[in-house]
């Protein structure tokens, strides 16, 4: 588990194993970079979670240009994986290893400020391998009020395409802040918080959030993933702050497409189905989860509204 000596705290080492898996979200339209928020790894082969605001407005055929009462005609949703490698061979030799992935496909639920995106599969130049994610482990169950969280994201993100070229490539001006920051859970809100912005089970804590954290993982004190980032940087009282992350476990009922072999159909699949195929690594709350489905035949996930 990492510990951090400060309230809020940068992170010091560049391509740190935290960057690999937790990563920025952006979307490139028109031509411009917009930093959207922050997205983390919870399978290797490309499967990310974030917050459903983060890039719910990208998820349509049209997407209003900021500010103006236009359209952008084109756009694309991406995640920024950094790692501390460089290429020892071939072209790229000397450059960092990771760089842009594109997200292809996104899924959430109406009811919930999550989202799970599939990022585009890449493959190892070297050894001609498709690269597998570093991914943190699920905590779905509902944590302890007083409990120390630890978050991560990144803020204050800014990008320009520039028109200057350099070694046939098009240079990318690009810089963000990044940030653990640590609380305590205040209280636990199932099945909402109030039929407005929080209308789904959340927690609130004293951390400081800063806007472009959305999507970020919330750390228990085990070093399992309890929470997703959902507001922050909005109040601040004499108590310090108040802010709200998304509870894990109503994800598990979220249903993706995908396939598990090679030439092999697209499924439907429930996060649920995916950590008891061992896809998604969990740790030992999960069991108290229970499927329930519904007379429509969908399904959901319910769990003891008991701390566990």
């Amino acid at each position: 588990m990492l510990k951090i000596s400060s309230p809020f705290e940068s992170l010091k080492e560049f391509g740190h194993i935290t960057q690999q898996a937790i990563m920025p979200i952006i979307a490139i339209a028109d031509g411009e970079i917009l930093p959207l928020g922050t997205g983390f790894a919870i399978e290797a082969d490309g499967y990310i979670m974030t917050a459903k605001h983060v890039l719910e407005n990208f998820t349509s055929l049209k997407v209003p240009r900021r500010g103006e009462n236009k359209f952008y005609k084109e756009f694309s949703l991406w995640a920024f994986q950094l790692t501390g490698q460089k290429h020892k061979t071939g072209p790229n030799k000397g450059e960092i290893v990771g760089g842009l992935r594109p997200i292809v496909k996104a899924w959430f639920s109406s009811e919930l400020d999550i989202a799970i995106c599939a990022l585009s599969p890449a493959k190892s130049k070297k050894h001609n391998k498709f690269l597998r994610l570093p991914c943190v482990r699920l905590s779905p169950g509902v944590p302890k009020i007083g409990e120390h969280i630890l978050g991560f994201g990144y803020y204050g993100s800014t990008g320009k395409i520039t028109s200057e070229i350099l070694d046939n490539k098009r240079v990318v001006n690009y810089s963000q802040n990044t940030a653990f920051t640590q609380g305590k859970i205040a209280e636990i809100f199932s099945p909402r918080r109030e039929s407005g912005m929080l209308n789904f089970p959340c927690f609130q804590t004293d951390a400081r959030f800063e806007p472009g954290m959305s999507g970020g993982p919330i750390f228990r004190e085990n070093g399992n993933v309890c929470g997703v980032i959902c507001s922050g940087g909005l109040q601040d009282d004499k108590d310090g702050y108040i802010n709200f992350a998304s509870l894990i476990w109503p994800a598990m009922g979220i249903s993706i497409e995908t396939n598990f072999k090679k030439g092999k159909p697209l499924e439907w699949i429930t996060i649920y189905d995916l950590v008891k195929r061992k896809f998604i690594a969990v740790d030992d709350t999960f069991d108290k989860l229970k499927v329930v489905i519904n007379p429509n035949g969908t399904k959901t996930i319910s769990t003891a509204h008991t701390q566990s």
